[in-house]
């Protein structure tokens, strides 16, 4: 089965009780580009996706695990992770995307 960006980001705003309207107020996105992206219409840039992300008050990959996020469980080694990403370059970050996508491929 595919991941569905647009229907977990659908997820995870109303799960939070948000309309589009209100998480345009808190991201300066539109409401119709929200929609968009939900239903498949328009895809979000890393820059987009990530302030999106913190108006759900969601780490950035939490928006990639299906069903509630709740129930997991993450090291401390991954959270560092987590963090060094979020503070990289945006460059540096879409090199460690694709670092990373290489090196899950080669197993």
């Amino acid at each position: 089965m595919d991941f569905d960006l647009g229907k977990r980001l659908r997820q995870l705003r109303t799960a939070r009780g948000l309309s589009p309207e209100d998480l345009a107020k808190q991201t300066g996105f539109y409401a119709f580009h929200i929609t968009e992206v939900e239903t498949g219409t328009a895809v979000p840039s890393l820059p987009s996706l990530e302030k999106w992300a913190r108006a759900l008050g969601v780490e950035l990959w939490q928006v990639f695990l299906e069903g509630d996020e709740s129930g997991i469980s993450v090291s401390p080694e991954e959270e560092d992770l987590v963090r060094r990403f979020r503070h990289a370059s945006q460059s540096d970050q879409e090199l460690l995307l694709r670092l990373a996508t290489f090196f899950s491929a080669a197993k």
